[in-house]
């Protein structure tokens, strides 16, 4: 199970979870991700965290993503490591400015339960695998 809390910024309410970023040589970091469901991708950081964790491009290095005002841009790919439900889990990434995030592709196969409250718990939990 994966942990977090929800912040409180203005009047705007955030889920967060801190996650393990497994690095090559340069060591693991405690990151603070937002989880965001708009987000199909697996994890998303800005430029200067994926060199300061040296993470290599991944296979096919660019793809194109369409933001949150309906704009285009070309990104980059990398691949991260992490602990994730326990297990130690490789994905791809995309680089991209502002606040490290969660999308629904690194949340499939979990239950995501969020106490909609300042301070509230945030929780995710691996499904049990279908029969």
């Amino acid at each position: 199970m994966q942990y977090g809390v929800v912040n409180e910024i203005g009047n705007v309410m955030e889920a967060r979870i801190t996650l393990t970023i497994l690095g090559n040589d340069a060591g693991n970091e405690d990151i603070p991700f937002l989880i965001d469901t708009g987000f199909g991708g697996a994890l998303a950081l800005p430029i200067h965290i994926i060199r300061r964790l040296d993470l290599p491009p991944a296979d096919s290095r660019y793809t194109e993503v369409t933001l949150a005002d309906g704009s285009t841009e070309t990104v980059g790919r990398y691949v991260a490591r992490l602990l994730w439900h326990g297990r130690r889990r490789e994905v791809n990434l995309l680089n991209l400015d502002g606040e490290p995030l969660v999308g629904m592709e690194l949340l499939r196969g979990s239950n995501i339960s969020v106490d909609a409250a300042p301070g509230g718990v945030v929780a995710i939990a691996e499904l049990a695998a279908a029969s």
